[in-house]
């Protein structure tokens, strides 16, 4: 069995320039990006491989080592408000963990 805990609050940087529609409740996949010309410690936003924008530069800072750990797959990102119109949309980071 399988719950999932709180890592951070954060906000979804850029949705304005890649599009896709996001509501409050929506989840996202936190893929590392350490190809990133601008970050290297760049966290895209991905949802059915489509990027919807970059966790916050700061924030990714602290998420990325976190990921590269072992966590992809098991951190990921819950809507909590903001829309697709909002210019950052404010998200929680939470992790998967297994249940002993």
């Amino acid at each position: 069995m399988t719950s999932d805990s709180a890592i951070m609050d954060t906000y979804i940087k850029g949705n304005n320039r890649f599009g896709g529609s996001v509501v409050v409740g929506m989840t996202f996949d936190l893929i590392r990006e350490p190809e990133n010309a601008t970050d290297r410690n760049a966290v895209m936003v991905m949802k059915h491989n489509q990027k919807f924008g970059y966790v916050a530069k700061a924030d990714a800072q602290i998420l990325s080592p976190i990921i590269e750990s072992g966590g992809e797959g098991t951190i990921y990102g819950v809507v909590e408000r903001g829309s697709s119109s909002v210019h950052n949309i404010h998200m929680m980071v939470r992790r998967k963990t297994a249940d002993e």
